[in-house]
Order: C-alpha cells, then structure tokens, then sequence
C-alpha cells in the first residue's frame, strides 16, 4: 500500500541518487550539450580537477625507487551544476552520476511539488539520450534522516521507529551505534538495504 500521507516535519536531512558505470572516456563530449539540457535546474557549473596524492616517508633514494614503481595516474575530472538557492547539486565523472539534495523531502509522493523523483528525470533522460550507456553496474538511492526524539530510551525509540533491529536483545539504553545490512535478490537484479544510527548525535542520525 502506497504511502500517501505528507508529513509536517519531514526528517530526511539528504537524499543522493547515483549510477555507476564502465569508465566512458566519451563523456567529455557530451558535458556541454547536457549542460544546456538542464541549465534552469542547474544553474551555476563548474570543472573540478581530481588528484590522488601519495605519502612516503623514509630515506630519499628509497622513496625514489619507490616512486617510480607506481603507474602514473590520469587526473580525474569532475564536471559540478549546482542550485545554491534550493540546495541540491549534480556531479559527473567518466564513470557515474551523482544528484545530492538537502532540499528535497519526497522522493515521488503525488501530494507534493518538490519530488525528488522529477529532478532525477530532469538529469537521467538527456544524459542518456546523449551518452547510449551500453550498461550500468550499479544504481543507488541513499536518505540520511535527522531523527530527533525525546530520550535515548528503547521505549521512545519504539513509538518513533519501525526499524529491522532487535531492540529485545540490544536496548537503546546501551547503544552506541546500530547498523543492519541486507542483499537480496529480485530476479536478476540485487537490492542492498543499509539501516544505521548512530547514538551519539543529537539528533539521532539514521542512514537508510
């Protein structure tokens, strides 16, 4: 049953979808031409140089040595569009897509106008069209939720969260940190559930 009720106080803090995919040395080409698809969503941009920096420490002829046996890496380019004035950015690299929002608190409730859903196809479906992925390894959606509540009591968690933990064996009184994985199948594709809080925090901080 599909839920329908818009919530008051929302308690999603940040929502990131991301795709991942073979390393595309193609995607260059195609940044420009995406840009002008999305730019009202989008509105400032910006080319971001990624480095992967060493430490060595030890004597000078054997750091050199040492050097020299690593490949040389390429730098990585990260091509950023923000929305300063609502808060959610995109990020691009020749092998994923990422869209980060602290602005949005829906992913597709009907009820709502800001679905994060909508800005996801806003992205997908030119980037797409224009790059003919010819496979993808991985999609993810990730909230991290601001939970405040009253008193770190496993009685008070209970009338907040319908969570997968065991509060019976572990209590809330005792807890510094929970964290519940799970990979299931769905035909032939995987699903991986994450559920964290972390105890420490005030608020309490859950990442599902």
């Amino acid at each position: 049953m599909p839920i329908s009720e818009v919530f008051p106080n929302p308690t999603v803090k940040q929502v990131i979808f991301q795709i991942t995919f073979p390393n595309l040395f193609y995607i260059e080409s195609k940044i420009g031409e995406l840009q002008m698809k999305i730019m009202d969503k989008f509105p400032e941009s910006a080319l971001v140089f990624q480095h992967k920096v060493m430490f060595a420490v030890g004597e000078d002829d054997k750091i050199d040595d040492f050097r020299q046996k690593i490949p040389q890496e390429q730098v990585g380019k990260i091509w950023k569009f923000d929305n300063p004035t609502l808060g959610y950015q995109l990020q691009i690299l020749s092998n994923s897509l990422s869209i980060t929002s602290g602005f949005h608190k829906t992913y597709n409730n009907k009820k709502s106008v800001n679905r994060f859903r909508d800005i996801i196809e806003t992205v997908l479906k030119p980037f797409l069209d224009l790059t003919h992925l010819p496979t993808v390894n991985r999609i993810g959606l990730r909230y991290i939720d601001e939970c405040p509540f009253k008193e770190k009591t496993t009685q008070s968690f209970r009338s907040h969260f319908k969570s997968c933990f065991s509060t019976t064996r572990f209590s809330i009184e005792e807890s510094v940190e929970h964290q519940y994985v799970a990979l299931v199948k769905r035909g032939e594709y995987s699903i991986r559930y994450l559920e964290q809080y972390n105890f420490n925090t005030n608020p309490l901080l859950m990442n599902s």
